[in-house]
């Protein structure tokens, strides 16, 4: 029920701007922000995975779709960590990386080159697709048709950058641009 709500509401959050778009995000931290303190941040030992993934998307949501700043700030303290429950440092990863800046994708790139496991690797390359700035997707746009990123994931990589909210434009006219060569290298 949860992964309908919010991804409905992240949908929406990409159509509105302005005063529409912060009653949007005050709506879902009103929303969110009890269901989160009812589960609480720290995972019990016996907890099903359903709940521990329910938590990582509570997170992921009250800090990006709702801007929480608390949140965003924990998720910003997992992060550089780097260390936790899988699931909260997924919502922690992606959460910093909407906000991110040219100095925490740099963090992202060294993480994914020397990831100790291949989903520790894939959450941080997949996650730059998120980053807002111009400078930064180009930055991800030219690597995912180089070989810094490998062929059978820059596929995937483009394709989530056409849903960032504010640069998604930006990677679909890279990809219709490029199309043939794409075609020919992946």
């Amino acid at each position: 029920m949860w992964q309908a709500i919010l991804g409905g509401l992240g949908w929406l959050d990409r159509f509105v701007e302005d005063e529409p778009r912060e009653r949007l995000r005050a709506f879902a931290r009103d929303l969110v922000r009890p269901a989160l303190a009812r589960l609480g941040w720290e995972a019990s030992e016996d907890e099903p995975d359903l709940i521990r993934a329910l938590r990582g998307q509570l997170v992921q949501s009250l800090a990006v779709l709702g801007a929480d700043p608390e949140t965003l700030a924990q998720c910003r303290e997992l992060e550089l960590g780097g260390e936790g429950d899988p699931q909260l440092l997924q919502a922690a990863v992606e959460a910093v990386a909407a906000e991110g800046t040219a100095e925490d994708l740099d963090r992202y790139w060294q993480r994914y080159r020397d990831a100790a496991t291949p989903q520790e690797e894939e959450r941080y390359l997949f996650a730059t697709s998120r980053f807002p700035g111009e400078a930064e997707v180009e930055r991800i746009l030219a690597s995912s048709m180089s070989d810094e990123v490998r062929t059978q994931d820059a596929p995937y990589l483009l394709a989530r950058a056409t849903t960032n909210r504010r640069q998604g434009p930006r990677a679909w006219r890279f990809i219709a641009d490029r199309w043939d060569e794409m075609q020919d290298r992946f």
